[in-house]
């Protein structure tokens, strides 16, 4: 590219709302494929109603979205433990034996 032409600006909104709607297919293909290959229902409370699966689903999707366009948006993902190891607690785990002091 010449300094003269800019790059495209993604779709950020659009990447964001992909991923949901990719997710809840999915998640509505498996629930199908389970419920004839098990004769089951996916939601087996007789008094759920038929509407707590798909406000379940479209309630998650909602999370996921935001969830995306936050990781896009700034590039830092869900929080996440630190790589570094656990220390061991120092009054119970320490190298002098019988020393009650923490």
């Amino acid at each position: 590219m010449s300094a003269g032409q800019r790059r495209p600006r993604p779709r950020l909104l659009l990447l964001a709302a992909l991923t949901a709607v990719a997710w809840v297919a999915v998640v509505i293909a498996v629930w199908g494929i389970l419920s004839l290959l098990l004769d089951l229902d996916v939601i087996p409370q007789g008094d759920a109603g038929p509407l707590l699966g798909p406000v379940m689903v479209g309630l998650a999707a909602i999370a996921l979205l935001l969830l995306v366009l936050r990781i896009v948006r700034t590039g830092s993902g869900p929080a996440s433990p630190s790589s570094a190891p656990p220390r061991p607690c120092t009054w119970c785990c320490s190298s002098s034996a019988g020393s009650a002091t923490p």
